[in-house]
Formats: structure tokens, C-alpha cells, sequence
């Protein structure tokens, strides 16, 4: 795509996927057809160039230093490494979770948090040892997130560094059973 904008900044653009233009020998070349360059011309437009096409992608105006997208860009990127690695956390303590239900013969967490019912005066015993591990299993899940939650506040203050996902795996409570 080979975008222009005109002198009121209004932006045009040629997709030259679109429009197949030929040389003398039937060959395929990226050179803007006759039409479009008299367009181009009548319009009055400029191609766009990659710091303003940034500019404008990354501020919604074109006047924009190559300093000020630079800084912008690496904002964003930031930004995106600290989510992935959020993402990345997410899953390591959910797994940690379901393995931990896992253990006491539950499908995941989920399962287990959905066994955490009363219990009734003619439930078996095996049924309630159920019903109070997944008590216990739930209520040590939220406490697991509620750390998880802390380690993450304090990251985003700026009182800690950035932890590994075995560190925060680490740091995170220990289930203690029934």
C-alpha cells in the first residue's frame, strides 16, 4: 500500500496489489500507472513517508520527530512485554492451580472450586472429605491469586523488580490440605 496525503493532510492511497501494471516485455513492475500519476498530480499529493505514516499511526497527527515515534514505539513495546509476561504469569499460577486439584482427583481447579457446597447431614463421609477439600482448595486459590495480585501491585509501583514465573510460582502460598 502506498499511501499520499494532500496539503490539508487528507489521506489517499494506491494498493498496487490491486492495480497490475505491465512493462514492454508483459512483466509485473511496481510502477504507478499513467492514470494514477496524473491523479496524483491534479490532487496535488505526497507520498507519505514511514516517520509521519508512524506519526500518525502512533498519534493521530504527522509532525511528529523521529525521537518523539522512537520513544512512542518503545512505550508500546514495553507495554507488550509487560503483558505477555502478565500472560505468561497467568498461566504458569493456573497450572499450578489445576495440578494441585489434580491431586486430590479433580478435573482442574474450576471442578473443584464447583464441589465447595455445603454440606448436607446425609452426605457420606467420602462425599463430605469432598465437599471440605474443595473448601479448602478454593480457599487457598484465592489466596494464591490475592499474592499473585500483591506481587503485581508492587511491580507496578515500583517496589520490586519484574520477578521470573518461577519466582512468583515460588512465592506463592503453599496449599496446606484439610
Amino acid at each position: 500500500m502506498i499511501k499520499f496525503k494532500n496539503k490539508e493532510n487528507k489521506i489517499f492511497a494506491y494498493d498496487k496489489n490491486v492495480v497490475f501494471v505491465y512493462d514492454e516485455n508483459n512483466i509485473q513492475t511496481d510502477k504507478l500507472t499513467d492514470f494514477i500519476k496524473v491523479k496524483i498530480e491534479e490532487l496535488d499529493l505526497t507520498q507519505i513517508t514511514e516517520l509521519e505514516a508512524k506519526s500518525f499511526k502512533l498519534f493521530g497527527v504527522w509532525n511528529k520527530t523521529q525521537q518523539e515515534v522512537e520513544s512512542k514505539e518503545t512505550e508500546l513495546l514495553q507495554l507488550e512485554q509487560i503483558k505477555q509476561q502478565q500472560k505468561a504469569f497467568n498461566n504458569a499460577i493456573q497450572t499450578y492451580l489445576d495440578n494441585k486439584a489434580q491431586e486430590y482427583k479433580w478435573d482442574n481447579m474450576q471442578s473443584a472450586r464447583a464441589g465447595a457446597i455445603p454440606i448436607k447431614d446425609n452426605d457420606s463421609d467420602v462425599v463430605k472429605a469432598m465437599k471440605n477439600n474443595a473448601e479448602t482448595l478454593t480457599d487457598w486459590y484465592f489466596n494464591v491469586w490475592a499474592t499473585a495480585s500483591q506481587i503485581q501491585a508492587d511491580v507496578k509501583a515500583g517496589n520490586r523488580d519484574m520477578p521470573t514465573v518461577d519466582e512468583v510460582l515460588a512465592e506463592l502460598p503453599e496449599y496446606q490440605g484439610i
